[in-house]
């Protein structure tokens, strides 16, 4: 609180300016210092807040302000009284005032959060698993539409990370909607040193991966799943689900397969989709010691690409992956 001090006002100044207007506070003293009288007029003092003197008495106004018959004293807050106004305003404070304010792929516009492509995500597709259960690539059963403009993103040799893609985006509004978990940015970009702009998502700097993928090399992938009985174990990072990952060479190229042993064509489980024959039982490849399941050939035709038919180390030829 700030203290102001109004002193005293000789009678004579007030007898002059009698037209104008009284200060709030007036106190008037008659002395003897002429020598023509000794007697002391006092007037009544009116001060700021209502509080009055006489005598040289004060008395307390509304405000607390007092006189104590020389000089007045009035507690004045001089804090500003709070202003319940907006500048230029009428409405509620903007929900964001940049992007980084904002939900993953979404952008700040004129204090709204909105989508970064206001007009919708064009393409029709997701970042689904993209791998059947051998470990070959499917993208038309589980991409959203067929080659070449949807393709199966791979990460690694052997394969550890998989998602679908768009291809050939130019901007991110050309590719799918993000999925409804995670906060990894769409991105349109190279995904290979050398190759078309695909879409895919971008976990780089901590963001997180929509639920089932995981972040690897900054870009959110799905991790292969087990593969089923003659699965591509060879280019695929993933156990068989049956049996054992058998390398197989022919002395020229290097190809690998899971397997399993039995004893009868029934106990194998059917032949890979797209196979022309029906699994048999024999001793195909040496190890495993044993007959094992296998898809019969007599070219690559026979086989689900990328399968190849080869000879076996029995001479009796099987499709089995490239390594």
């Amino acid at each position: 609180m700030a203290r102001l001090a109004y002193s005293s006002v000789p009678l004579l100044l007030l007898a002059l300016g009698a037209c104008s207007d009284l200060p709030p506070e007036v106190e008037t003293t008659t002395g003897a210092s002429t020598g023509a009288t000794d007697a002391t007029t006092t007037m009544p003092t009116i001060t700021a807040d209502g509080g009055t003197q006489t005598d040289g008495v004060g008395t307390q106004g509304a405000s607390g302000g007092t006189t104590n018959g020389s000089a007045t004293t009035l507690d004045v807050d001089t804090t500003a009284a709070p202003d319940d106004t907006t500048s230029g305003s009428s409405g509620p404070p903007p929900g964001c005032l940049n992007p980084e304010d904002c939900p993953a792929n979404e952008t700040c516009n004129e204090g709204t959060c909105e989508s970064v492509c206001p007009g919708g995500w064009a393409a029709a597709g997701n970042y689904a698993y993209c791998l059947d259960e051998w470990g070959g690539f499917d993208v038309s059963g589980n991409c959203g539409g067929d080659a070449p403009a949807h393709r199966c993103l791979s990460a690694n040799d052997p394969i550890n990370g998989v998602s679908c893609s768009v291809q050939n985006c130019s901007t991110v509004c050309d590719c799918p909607a993000p999925p409804p978990t995670g906060d990894a940015l769409v991105a349109c970009g190279a995904f290979e040193a050398e190759g078309p702009a695909d879409c895919f998502l971008d976990c780089s700097g901590g963001r997180t991966c929509p639920d089932g993928m995981e972040c690897n090399d900054d870009v959110c992938m799905h991790p292969p799943q087990p593969l089923s009985m003659y699965g591509n174990c060879g280019n695929v990072d993933s156990p068989c689900a049956a049996g054992e990952c058998e390398n197989y060479t022919n002395g020229m190229s290097d190809f690998a397969m899971c397997v399993a042993g039995c004893e009868n064509s029934g106990e194998c489980t059917p032949a890979v989709e797209g196979s022309d024959e029906s699994a048999q039982c024999g001793g195909v490849l040496v190890p495993p010691p044993g007959p094992e399941c296998y898809i019969p050939c007599d070219d690559s035709g026979d086989c689900a690409a990328p399968m190849v038919c080869v000879p076996g180390s029995s001479g009796t030829e099987l499709c089995i992956w490239p390594a």
